[in-house]
């Protein structure tokens, strides 16, 4: 496995150190192929979010950079075998609060998400493993992005990290209805994922340039 940083690319890389936010950025940036796993792109999930904005910015950012983005996209489903009541349950929890839509970031949205490649839904974690696995390499960055944050994107980060993988999420590809419950994932997350937003991508840019 090689390190990347700016000044010592091909420096191998020892385990004594993680990457950190400007590895995973860098190599991001130069990969020819890129890949982000995106949960849940329905459109009901964007409109309830709270980060509408950034995440269309996010996602125009990422369109315009040299090189072809993949955005693979995985639904995931609740196991249908658990009981009516256990179901009810989970619903009350993450009852979604009614949100002003904007028709601009909406449409938006739509026009991105249409270019998704759609690999299925999946309502267990070694499902979701195997459809990743695939499309991911082992001890190597996995960029993720989707719905929503505390529950599906967190839960499928510590599957890809108990699995052997480098789970890495891009923030402001992530959202939730509650800002609070995205920012709280988050630092969960950071236990054991990287955690970049696409201005970590501007700066390394930038310095390359």
């Amino acid at each position: 496995m090689k390190r990347y940083t700016r000044r010592h690319r091909e420096e191998p890389y020892m385990g004594e150190e993680p990457y950190d936010e400007m590895d995973v950025a860098l190599r991001f940036l130069e990969s020819k192929e890129r890949i982000i796993i995106f949960l849940n792109p329905a459109i009901e999930n964007f409109q309830n979010s709270f980060s509408k904005m950034e995440m269309i910015t996010a996602m125009d950012y990422i369109n315009s950079l040299s090189g072809r983005t993949r955005f693979i996209a995985i639904g995931i489903d609740y196991d249908p075998q658990v009981t009516a009541h256990v179901q009810a349950f989970i619903k009350s929890r993450i009852a979604l609060p009614h949100r002003q839509e904007s028709t601009s970031f909406v449409e938006a949205f739509a026009k991105h998400s249409s270019s998704f490649e759609c690999v299925g839904r999946e309502n267990t974690a070694k499902g979701l493993l195997q459809k990743a696995a695939g499309l991911c390499i082992r001890g190597e960055p996995v960029y993720i992005g989707g719905f929503y944050t505390e529950t599906d994107v967190l839960m499928f980060c510590s599957t890809m990290f108990l699995s052997g993988f480098l789970p890495v999420i891009i923030s402001d590809l992530c959202s939730s209805p509650s800002e609070r419950a995205h920012f709280s994932a988050l630092e969960v997350a950071s236990r054991f994922s990287k955690i970049m937003d696409t201005r970590d991508i501007q700066r390394v840019n930038r310095n390359e340039n």
